[in-house]
Parts: structure tokens; sequence; C-alpha cells
């Protein structure tokens, strides 16, 4: 019987350590158990150790395990293209909304003399920077949705894992604070540099879209 064959490894096991139980202390007493199954030093594992469930997926490749698991350095080299791909699109953001801010000028110049102070211009133009950003994410999801399947049986990449966003709840605080995150920053610039121009230049028309 396989099972009782400490040398066979076509197994998998899977332990939940007793609330309390110390890692550190339950692998001291690994040796002796090699000691005790092992009798064969050619056969032997060199050391016996205990690996976290939750590393598997993305530091698991060298072990023999029924879970999935990815390469690391693929992961990072993805999450590092899509972060560069939010950075040209908020640059973008960055340049339209200036511009939009810009053909705007007459009614911040007439909300500054009527008393609006630059931080309360500031806040809306933020404001409506983050609610663009948070009103988009429904919609690209959708798209993604629609699209990732086509794009993924173009590629030719098959998996068995879904891909949908909607198998991952946990998936969606993340996509909201990248919203959030990226409203902020692509409006902050635009709404600190339209707010800055004096009531009196704007009024007068000393400043022009261009």
């Amino acid at each position: 019987d396989t099972l009782d064959d400490w040398s066979v490894s076509r197994h998998t096991g899977f332990w939940k350590l007793p609330e309390g139980l110390k890692k550190d202390g339950l692998e001291s007493r690994f040796p002796s158990i090699i000691d005790k199954y092992f009798s064969d030093p050619e056969s032997a594992p060199q050391r016996l150790y205990l690996f976290p469930l939750l590393d598997v997926r993305l530091k698991g490749e060298h072990i023999a395990s029924p879970l999935a698991s990815s390469n690391m350095a693929g992961v990072f080299i993805i999450f590092f293209l899509g972060v560069l791909l939010l950075l040209v699109v908020s640059v973008n953001f960055i340049n339209l909304s200036t511009t939009r801010y810009m053909h705007r000028l007459r009614e911040i110049g007439t909300r500054k003399v009527i008393g609006a102070r630059r931080s309360q211009l500031v806040l809306q133009f933020l404001g409506e920077a983050i609610l663009l950003a948070i009103l988009a994410l429904p919609v690209s999801i959708v798209l993604y949705e629609f699209i990732n399947p086509v794009f993924t049986a173009y590629l030719g990449v098959g998996t068995n894992l879904s891909t949908s966003i909607f198998h991952y709840p946990f998936l969606l605080k993340y996509l909201v604070i990248a919203a959030l995150l990226t409203g902020f920053f692509s409006g902050i610039y635009p709404a600190f540099f339209v707010s800055s121009f004096q009531p009196t230049q704007v009024l007068k028309g000393s400043f022009k879209p261009g």
C-alpha cells in the first residue's frame, strides 16, 4: 500500500494547525520523523517544512500540488504593464480635463468674485474627476466581461480557470480603490491649475483657451 510508504511522493497532504500551535515548534520535530519513517538515506528528504496554503498560488512552483500555481515574475510583469497603461491614460485624462476646464474660466472667475474660495473650486473639480472615474468602473467591467473571452480565444490561451471578475469578488474592492486613486491623481493637477487664475484676469479675457 503506497499510502504507508513515505518514499512515494504521488500524494499531497494538507494540515490545519490547531490555533496557538507555533509553526517553528512543529517543524523542529520533523527531523525525528525523517529518522523514523525513511530508513533509506538515498530516498529520505533533506528536510521537511510547512508551506502556507495561501502561498501555493504564487510561490508553489517547486512543490507537487493539485492546486494551480502562477509564476511570480509573470504576475509582476502583467501588473507593471497594467499600471503603465493606467498612467498613460491618466496623463491623457489630465490633458483633456485641463483643456475642458479652460472653457469654464468665466464660470470660475464669476464664482471667485461672488466669494468662492480656491479650496472649494479644487474640491469641486477633484470631485468631478473622482466621480467620472467611479462611473467609468462599471463600464470597464462590462467591457472586460465581453472582450476578455474573445481576446483569450483569439490568442489560443486555454485555461480551466474562469477569468470573470464576478468569480473573484474580492477584486471588486481593489477596483474601487484603484478608481478612487486614479480619479484623485488625475484630477489633482487640473483642479489646482485652473483654480489658480485670478478672477480679474479671467473676466477681462486675459486668459483664453488654447
